[in-house]
């Protein structure tokens, strides 16, 4: 499922979506599947001020790198992002609409992305000038798969009249071909026990003086013994020098 967004106004009870999985609702305003929330009409309308509009680069990623015209996405989430200005300074946000492709690249159908009436995403709200974006979670989209996205902006009050321009993104195929060597039939079995090596218990170590099970300097192992180099600037008790 989706990261919750929030500062995300409901969709009118009163207003039906207008072909939203369809090539038929390819050329319909942004305003005619009011995911992000209802327009305003009437007195409202006209005090309302000037339309947001989206940015003219949508993005997608991560990694946020292309290969040709198309973003390439090295995660099985997908993160969609454009810019969002508005003419008199309010914050906005947008709506992101993902489609599939035909063969030459172009729009084919609407896919749902988000659980709403118009399975579309919407992003928070933002300063006029910054990224919105929005985080679409495994599911919804096909690894090893090409979409085209485009997104419209809203004051809260108003739709942009027109959609930003497609942008295309391939996501990475997660699925692995690895393949393993045959094991050697033939070869030895290895014998553990040959790794093994004494270990010193720590009843030695700490014995108290003049305990005849205390070990000498020269008895203790490597890298405390003779030959390593070592000091014993502070014998412990049981421990001759």
């Amino acid at each position: 499922m989706l990261l919750t967004l929030t500062s995300v106004m409901p969709a009118s009870a009163g207003t039906a979506p207008i072909e939203p999985n369809t090539a038929g609702g390819l050329h319909l305003p942004p305003s005619a599947t009011p995911a992000a929330g209802p327009e305003l009409h009437g007195d409202a309308f006209a005090a309302a001020g000037g339309r947001p509009v989206s940015g003219k680069t949508p993005e997608a990623g991560p990694a946020w790198k292309k290969v040709g015209d198309t973003w390439q996405v090295d995660r099985t989430t997908v993160t969609l992002r454009n810019t969002v200005t508005d003419p008199d300074g309010d914050q906005s946000d947008l709506t992101f609409d993902v489609w599939t492709v035909n063969t030459d690249g172009s729009p084919k159908a609407h896919v749902d992305t988000y659980e709403n009436q118009y399975g579309m995403p919407v992003s928070g709200y933002v300063k006029s000038g910054e990224k919105a974006s929005v985080t679409i979670d495994y599911g919804y989209l096909k690894p090893g798969s090409t979409y085209a996205f485009r997104t419209s902006a809203y004051d809260g009050g108003l739709y942009e009249t027109d959609w930003s321009p497609w942008a295309k993104f391939t996501i990475r195929n997660h699925a692995v071909d690895i393949t393993l060597p045959e094991p050697n039939k033939d070869a030895p079995a290895v014998d553990l026990d040959q790794y093994q090596k004494p270990q010193v218990t720590n009843d030695h170590v700490n014995s108290s003086p003049g305990n005849t099970g205390s070990l000498t300097r020269d008895e203790l192992p490597a890298p405390l013994g003779k030959g390593s180099g070592l000091l014993l600037s502070h014998p412990r008790p049981g421990i001759a020098r």
